[in-house]
């Protein structure tokens, strides 16, 4: 899974944004999504925003009061940047040439996406980044037809938020969390495996709440432990999500909120995970690799004090760490 986050998108168009050309005047961007890296890009570049339906009609957004008024109407542009932030099929850049096919500024327009897939650059005049299937942005990764089917999904932290230690008495206040804990998101189609740290005890619970909110899954599943207690001192909430994820041949994408499960469901499973909470992509080598970094730092500071101590002062603490 080629997964994307917010701050890839930031970090694409801010490396890629010198390719744009300069007489640039005006940005546009397509609902929905396209209205995020065009928003960007403007902030960016200091210019006039708008979105397609406002372009055909002549309209650029005011900005605030502390910023500069735009410096040109749409029909005194030299070129007007429309934005999407990916191309797949190419229809929503198709449409939106279409609507000003054979218009005053048509000439004058650019269209671009951010992310397309290989076999989609000839859709944008533009494109800053190739992305191949399957994939997943995290602006939209709760509403895609496709790979929320393949993906698995924590409960807590996710889709709702995560009980205070007043709610989590693995008793009546909690079971009042679940009954009524207001969700987070709502996924737009079925997620294919909820796999949380949630007791069995609690399945009742927990479907009725999923049905109240209309959140469709494939699967639910649960820790099999008797008490909060045991469960907590048993520390397998990770590795209890990683076995089952890894065991799960279809599923390319497990969704979880604790950064510390992140990491280690990514290292059991070897397969990707995408943190709510630090909004990063976590696989198993990533995680090898910068817990190696972290390592070498740490042995390069020792040796660095090392060398930065008096020899006296060395043979004494070795004295030291002999008698202890």
């Amino acid at each position: 899974m080629n997964f994307r986050t917010l701050e890839d998108l930031n970090s694409t168009i801010f490396s890629h944004i010198h390719e744009l050309p300069k007489d640039i005047d005006i940005i546009a961007g397509i609902p929905r999504s396209g209205m995020l890296p065009a928003c960007i890009i403007a902030l960016y570049l200091n210019l006039p925003l708008t979105d397609i339906d406002a372009l055909a009609e002549n309209r650029v957004y005011t900005p605030g009061s502390v910023r500069e008024k735009p410096r040109y109407s749409v029909h005194e542009a030299r070129k007007i940047l429309v934005v999407d932030d990916t191309s797949a099929s190419g229809n929503s850049l198709a449409e939106a040439r279409e609507k000003f096919r054979g218009s005053e500024i048509f000439s004058k327009m650019i269209f671009m996406a951010i992310y397309v897939a290989p076999e989609s650059s000839k859709f944008p005049d533009i494109y800053f980044e190739t992305v191949d299937y399957p994939r997943m942005f995290e602006w939209n990764c709760f509403h895609h037809h496709v790979y929320l089917q393949t993906a698995c999904c924590d409960i807590d932290g996710v889709l709702c938020p995560d009980p205070s230690e007043e709610q989590d008495d693995d008793g009546e206040k909690y079971i009042d969390f679940i009954r009524n804990v207001p969700p987070r998101f709502v996924p737009t189609y079925e997620i294919g495996w909820l796999i949380t740290s949630r007791l069995e005890k609690y399945r009742e619970e927990t479907e009725c709440w999923l049905r109240k909110n209309n959140i469709r899954y494939g699967h639910l599943i649960m820790m099999n432990f008797a008490t909060k207690e045991e469960r907590v001192k048993s520390g397998s909430h990770g590795r209890f999500k990683a076995e089952h994820y890894k065991r799960i041949k279809d599923a390319d994408i497990f969704i979880e909120s604790s950064e510390r499960q992140a990491e280690e469901i990514a290292e059991l499973s070897g397969k990707l995970v995408f943190c709510t909470d630090t909004h990063k992509v976590y696989e198993e080598g990533i995680v090898r690799k910068t817990k190696n970094k972290l390592k070498q730092t740490k042995n390069r500071l020792r040796h660095r004090i090392s060398m930065m101590l008096p020899q006296k002062l060395k043979r004494i603490i070795k004295r030291l760490i002999r008698r202890q």
